[in-house]
């Protein structure tokens, strides 16, 4: 385990460094998924967020070409075993998924076959966000205690990277909507200033009409060049 520890440290590290970046919560979750396939060194890796409606909310994965990935169709739902790691903060590893009966049934179109099997949940302190899906152990016949331990303690950390993660994006999001209010304000203000302008040249310009034509002419010119301004502001 000592020798395997340094690249368990490193990838930890990656997805730290990650939201230290301020990458986005996909982004984050790409790295840790990479990180988890490489760590184990499994063929395949997915890495799940429930939507809590049956879904996933993001779906990553790892090892499959995008056009692989494109013929898979939509995000899968959060059914047999891509379900059952949501249910447990427990890991799960088979020398063979298709021996699992929550597998039976599953497989879409297009999909690879994959044998042994890897499941570790994420967990929170709100419980479980998420999980690892990992198959095909390369070089071996299934993934080893060593294996799942690794992933365990990426996923303790990516606990913590996705939740500050999603800190950044929704701070960063408060900090667009407060932007787009300073500006709504400011608008406001300048339309009610041309408004109020506009109104007392429109009074003035009725005052003098019957006794100043030509100042009143000046007036108009004047309420003309504000709504002109108004209309400006507006588009």
């Amino acid at each position: 385990m000592a020798e395997q520890l340094s690249p368990a440290l490193r990838a930890v590290s990656d997805a730290v460094l990650a939201v230290a970046s301020h990458l986005s919560v996909e982004e984050v979750l790409q790295r840790l998924v990479d990180r988890s396939r490489e760590l184990v060194d499994a063929r395949y890796a997915a890495l799940g967020i429930p939507d809590g409606d049956g879904g996933f909310s993001r779906f990553l994965v790892s090892g499959m070409s995008d056009e692989l990935v494109a013929a898979l169709g939509p995000l899968p739902r959060t059914h047999g075993m891509l379900g059952a790691m949501l249910d447990t903060r427990e890991p799960f590893r088979t020398d063979d998924i298709h021996t699992d009966p929550r597998f039976r049934g599953w497989w879409p179109a297009h999909h690879p076959d994959m044998r042994s099997f890897l499941g570790v949940p994420i967990v929170a302190a709100e419980g479980v966000i998420g999980a690892f899906y990992l198959t095909d152990k390369e070089g071996a016949a299934e993934f080893g205690a060593a294996d799942q331990e690794l992933i365990e303690l990426l996923a303790s950390h990516a606990a913590i990277a996705i939740d500050q993660a999603r800190l950044f994006e929704d701070s960063r999001e408060l900090a667009l909507v407060d932007e787009r209010s300073r500006l709504a304000r400011e608008l406001h203000d300048a339309m009610s200033q041309s408004l109020f302008s506009l109104q007392l040249s429109a009074e003035a310009a009725g005052r003098l009409l019957e006794s100043d034509p030509v100042a009143a002419a000046g007036q108009m010119a004047t309420v003309r060049g504000l709504a002109a301004e108004l209309s400006t502001e507006l588009r």
